[in-house]
């Protein structure tokens, strides 16, 4: 070997040992910093104990949190019940190993499988389904960080051994997570979203933050166009059915399959429909999706006890916490106005963990001396008294829209806005 080919491999062996010694402190460094807490690396305030891009990354981090806590028994739905259903109530904490398995703008398929992940890690004692009307439309998409191979479970709820080098891989040496590992480090004081052990979100500056972006009024309005432009009616079908043209979705049947399983594993089940402000209610007749909405409450009741009387069992309890209650009309603040809060609503999706203690209260047969529920908040739904409930919605709808003219305008503009682009 020549004195110059000699060099040339002493520069390519530096190269391949920097390289070695570059991927190592990245590996180390994704590691401790752990950015999307899967691995349960120590945790230490005003380095990594705040996790900035976690809430990007909510599905992987539950599906491992799962596998890892084995929780028995879940709240699970969508972000409203990840933000307002806490899972230490005290009707399921600290008897229970209770998790928070809700996600951030979950279609009914991602809450099935997610449920039959953790009954595969551990069977369940105890769930508490929060179901949402947006969440059974068949052309929204699951979100970009869903995937059927990191859950433990197939779809017909049967145990699988399931491969996880793929997401170490990711979350270890990827760009991703290097850049996910120094947002963490350098944006510590970033806390819009924080995910307690548990699996609830906490956000703790947002107060601060609605007011400083126009307020509670101003929240709820891009809370609104956020239904309209994404959950209602996504791109690029802008269509919302509850079975897709070609047929291969129906949404229902992802329903079904949960009452299903949760029968065949004899678990305490209960269903809720979410609240939410009565301007959501509101614009979802200014949507043209009233009919709609009143065709799936009537679907889940006649599907919940027809799986029952399949299992010759009794139907699940399945509570309706929408509509226009004592605490779902509580009054917005004006546009513009930055410094009046709301009580119950963080905008018009959203309800705070306070009332979602009522709803728990509600649901799980609690009674604590300090919160008293209104008479109002909550029905209990049968097949024999759906409709006389759908017509009480329809009267109470009526009777917000005359006392509330100026909301409903402000609604049905925004839909026609978006309607005409």
């Amino acid at each position: 070997m020549t004195p110059s080919e000699r060099q040339f491999a002493a520069y390519l062996d530096t190269i391949g040992i920097g390289a070695v010694v570059l991927l190592t402190v990245i590996i180390l460094m994704n590691y401790l910093v752990d950015p999307y807490s899967i691995f349960g690396s120590p945790s230490w305030e005003g380095i990594n104990a705040n996790k900035p891009e976690l809430f990007k990354h909510l599905r992987l981090t539950k599906a491992h949190v799962v596998r890892a806590r084995k929780p028995d028994v879940l709240v699970i739905g969508s972000s409203r019940t990840e933000h307002g259903l806490d899972p230490e109530h005290p009707a399921l904490f600290p008897e229970f190993n209770t998790y928070n398995l809700a996600l951030n703008g979950a279609t009914i398929y991602e809450n099935l499988r997610y449920f039959q992940h953790a009954n595969a890690e551990r069977r369940l004692k105890k769930v508490v389904l929060a179901v949402d009307f947006f969440q059974f439309n068949a052309y929204r998409p699951n979100a970009p960080d869903f995937t059927e191979e990191r859950l433990s479970s197939d779809v017909h709820g049967s145990k699988r051994n399931i491969a996880i080098t793929t997401d170490l891989l990711e979350t270890l040496a990827s760009v991703d997570a290097t850049t996910a590992s120094l947002k963490t480090l350098f944006q510590q004081a970033d806390r819009d979203n924080v995910i307690l052990p548990r699996g609830q979100v906490e956000q703790p500056d947002k107060e601060a933050i609605m007011m400083m972006h126009g307020g509670r009024h101003e929240a709820a309005l891009y809370s609104e166009l956020n239904y309209v432009t994404h959950l209602y009616f996504p791109r690029p079908h802008k269509k919302f059915d509850f079975v897709s043209e070609d047929g291969s979705i129906n949404t229902f049947d992802y329903f079904r399959r949960i009452l299903e399983d949760a029968h065949r594993s004899k678990i305490e089940f209960h269903i809720l429909i979410s609240p939410a402000h009565a301007r959501q209610w509101v614009l979802t007749a200014g949507t043209g999706l009233w009919d709609e909405w009143e065709t799936w409450k009537r679907e889940i009741v006649r599907l919940n006890e027809e799986v029952a009387r399949e299992r010759r069992r009794n139907p699940f309890p399945l509570w309706d916490f929408s509509g226009f209650n004592t605490y779902t009309m509580e009054a917005v603040p004006a546009l513009g106005d930055k410094e009046t809060m709301m009580r119950w609503f963080w905008e018009s999706s959203h309800y705070r963990k306070e009332l979602g203690d009522l709803v728990l209260d509600r649901v799980l047969n609690y009674s604590d001396p300090n919160r008293r529920i209104a008479d109002d908040f909550g029905v209990l739904l049968t097949s024999e008294n759906i409709e006389k409930h759908l017509a009480s919605i329809r009267e109470a709808h009526q009777r917000y829209g005359q006392s509330h003219q100026e909301e409903v305008n402000e609604i049905q503009d925004l839909v026609k806005k978006y309607q005409s682009q």
